[in-house]
């Protein structure tokens, strides 16, 4: 298992690590470094029982047998914000003494996600431990669809998301704008486990997913297809992934259809972004001798033959691993993405429904619980059963109702709607029932 190379024109790797070779670290003060007696709190920004949460906590448990040490492990869920409040209470409240650390996943470092205003930390500052890149991801579709999904004079098929910007699912982004698939998106899905639940119901026709456990069972039941695939990504192209040997690459589908400059680059920046898979770090500040005992241990693990065997059953069958410095250079790739691509794949996820700025605003889907002052003011329920209350404006919210332009006065308890938002108590961007 190895990581891959990065994409041409970006930073190389060799460039990043020599500016980190004048940082001091000795293998004394190394050596010194113990978690003897002590607990490793490790940060999740996603919900309990998700992709990022049962791999972070495999991983930080088979982590801890490497410390010098071997300290207990605690897990804290943090999941508000897409995760980005975990990473902001991690620069901010902890401290860099090696007892904290964090993982998370691309929705944290994707670019549009780093230009959210409520995001208050920079991940080209995070000492990286190691990283999990993406495992091949692919788009699944039920057999008797697959008519529908190439004719678009039929009803489109509906992909199911979180918020429309989760790095694998945009292969359902690209795919309706320039290989005629027939495909409209709903966003607002809370989390990877909603999104499995509403494809296998029915209520969604066309689902991604890069989870090989989630993924064989809808295969095996020989009523789903696969239609496309990520892969096994190496730098600017990929290879297939032996787990669908017969499934076409994204990458070789869309290439030959970009014709301009523009559209060329867009994908250039998706496709690093789509790199992101797992991965594992300790806060901003952190003693380099600590960084260095951390990353020691991580290579150790992943050699460790039962970690091996874990992480096949849990992550996938075919995984690679990088270097907490190759995640950092993919991150430094990541932060060179321009707006000009940002505003690009924007304006395709428009196209197949997504709302424009979803990576700067919150998405909830959710029944209205209770409406206020003629409609100014609609609350609806979020993750653990809190209560979010938005304003709505005449002027500044969008509001539909069953696809068609409606006033804030139409809105009604118990519709089930999409609700767009910077943060609660602030006024929607939109409101679609």
């Amino acid at each position: 298992m190895t990581g891959y190379s990065r994409m041409a024109g970006y930073t190389a790797l060799a460039g990043f690590v020599a500016a980190f070779a004048g940082v001091p670290a000795t293998e004394a003060t190394a050596a010194e470094f113990t978690l003897q007696g002590k607990t490793v709190t490790v940060l999740i920004p996603s919900r309990p029982g998700g992709g990022t949460d049962g791999v972070g906590r495999l991983v930080s448990t088979g982590l801890a047998k490497y410390l010098p040490g071997k300290p207990d492990v605690l897990f804290k869920n943090i999941p508000a914000g897409v995760g980005t409040k975990a990473l902001n209470y991690f620069v901010e409240k902890v401290v860099p003494n090696g007892e904290t650390m964090a993982t998370a996943s691309g929705s944290q470092v994707y670019a549009d996600t780093m230009r959210r205003k409520t995001v208050r930390y920079d991940p080209g500052k995070f000492e990286f431990i190691g990283h999990l890149p993406a495992a091949g991801g692919v788009v699944l579709v039920p057999k008797d669809m697959m008519g529908r999904l190439m004719d678009k004079s039929q009803k489109p098929l509906i992909f199911g998301g979180i918020r429309g910007t989760r790095g694998q699912s945009q292969m359902a982004v690209w795919g309706p704008n320039y290989l005629g698939w027939n495909i409209r998106w709903v966003v607002g899905y809370l989390g990877s486990s909603g999104m499995n639940l509403a494809f296998e119901r029915g209520e969604t026709q066309v689902t991604a997913n890069t989870n090989y456990p989630v993924i064989k069972p809808f295969l095996d039941s020989g009523k789903y297809v696969a239609i496309s695939q990520t892969g096994v990504i190496k730098g600017a192209g990929a290879t297939r992934s032996p787990l669908y040997p017969d499934v076409p690459l994204f990458h070789k589908m869309i290439l030959p259809k970009l014709k301009t400059a523009e559209e060329k680059s867009a994908f250039k920046a998706w496709w690093t972004m789509v790199q992101v898979g797992k991965y594992y770090m300790l806060p901003p500040k952190t003693p380099a001798a600590i960084v260095k005992v951390y990353r020691a241990a991580f290579q150790e693990m992943v050699k460790d033959p039962d970690m091996d065997k874990k992480l096949k059953a849990v992550w996938s069958p075919v995984y690679t691993v990088d270097t907490g410095e190759e995640m950092a250079a993919l991150v430094k790739d990541i932060k060179q993405i321009s707006d000009a691509d940002l505003a690009f794949i924007d304006t395709l996820r428009r196209n197949v429904g997504i709302p424009a700025g979803v990576g700067r605003n919150r998405v909830v889907r959710s029944k209205i619980s209770k409406i206020d002052n003629g409609g100014r003011v609609v609350s609806f329920k979020v993750n653990k059963g809190r209560t979010h209350k938005v304003k709505v404006s005449g002027s500044k919210t969008e509001v539909t109702v069953n696809g068609k332009k409606a006033k804030r006065g139409d809105l009604k308890t118990g519709m089930t709607c999409r609700f767009i938002y910077p943060k609660k108590n602030k006024t929607a961007k939109s409101i679609a029932c």
